[in-house]
């Protein structure tokens, strides 16, 4: 990452979101951070993670640590891992990492209890925020928030953005480019706290949407969109690892996005693009490759959502969809009648 920021005009890597693997005395079975990583011997200790920590540092990288799991607590659950918590704070202190992203208000409520003043927070997607009283409440009682992650669902609704721009001119906002999670859906703090074992899956759902129409209804955010958020002052993005954020990073996913941002789509192919950025996500790949492989990027861009359409309607998707509006299902629809072979 260090080495491709050297070749990138237009956009800079410039923080790293982790939290330790399972080490002994640190298991917080999720309640506070949901787990990035599977045990590995090559992080046993917390001095195992400092290591890597501070090598991201001397490469340039500011590192946010993330205690990100929406499950609420309750007492007895908190008053077993009391003691492991505090200790967690004891070492990020003590290694300078004090920017916590959170997605359960008790976190930095707690954080403030035992080291009060200490950290800064960024509050996660997860926390699915959608009002403006809503993020006000939550800046008046966390003065030290620096970071908010819009909610997915919120995304193209522009005149929202607008008004958090307007209203919080000293916070940093962020997009999330490539959540999976289908906008609307209704399992998306679960899917974050219960990882493998959440039983409602979106995956159910884009096979009755159809791979197409599920595509455009996904919340992502296209490398040739970001420079109508920059308009409105919104210039912080975030790329997920997903599928792999709990195994292994697939660097080569976001490489691709970085590059169509900065070169443009006119080199590269559909097929590029989607075997690139959403490799990881095969459901969506494998019935594209009905396409023809030879088809350019620029080419599909007109039949798909444009993102024209949501500056001046992207507020009416939370009531209109479906209801008084098809503009995605008609995008699909003749997507498919242009571009797939067997019209799925």
């Amino acid at each position: 990452m260090a080495e491709l920021n050297k070749s990138l005009k237009k956009s800079q890597i410039v923080t790293l979101f982790n939290n330790i693997p399972p080490i002994d005395g640190l298991n917080f079975n999720e309640w506070i951070q949901v787990q990035r990583g599977k045990k590995t011997d090559a992080i046993k200790t917390f001095d195992d993670f400092s290591k890597y920590v501070n090598y991201a540092k001397e490469k340039g990288f500011h590192f946010v640590y993330l205690m990100n799991s929406p499950k609420a607590l309750s007492a007895s659950d908190f008053e077993p891992l009391k003691n492991a918590f505090i200790n967690l704070l004891d070492y990020l202190e003590n290694l300078e990492c004090k920017d916590i992203k959170f997605a359960n208000t008790q976190i930095p409520t707690l954080i403030e209890e035992y080291k009060p003043g200490v950290f800064s927070y960024n509050s996660s997607t997860a926390s699915e925020y959608h009002t403006i009283s809503q993020y006000d409440y939550l800046i008046k009682k966390f003065s030290n928030l620096e970071i908010i992650n819009v909610a997915n669902d919120e995304i193209f609704n522009f005149k929202f953005l607008k008004q958090l721009r307007k209203k919080y001119p000293d916070k940093k906002f962020e997009i999330m480019v490539n959540e999976p999670c289908l906008r609307g859906c209704p399992a998306r703090s679960t899917h974050i706290a219960s990882g493998l074992f959440a039983r409602f899956r979106c995956l159910e759902i884009k096979k009755k949407l159809g791979v197409v129409y599920a595509f455009f209804k996904s919340g992502f955010v296209y490398p040739w969109h970001l420079k109508y958020y920059r308009k409105i002052g919104i210039n912080n993005f975030k790329f997920s690892a997903y599928p792999s954020s709990r195994y292994n990073f697939q660097l080569e996913n976001m490489i691709q996005y970085l590059q169509i941002l900065e070169n443009g789509v006119e080199n590269y192919t559909a097929n590029d693009f989607l075997e690139g950025v959403y490799a990881s996500n095969s459901f969506f790949v494998n019935v594209f490759k009905e396409m023809d492989k030879n088809i350019k990027l620029a080419d599909i861009i007109p039949y798909m959502p444009d993102i024209k359409y949501f500056l001046k309607n992207g507020h009416k998707c939370t009531y209109n969809c479906e209801t008084d509006c098809d503009y995605c299902k008609q995008c699909a629809n003749k997507f498919k009648e242009n571009f797939l072979k067997n019209n799925k």
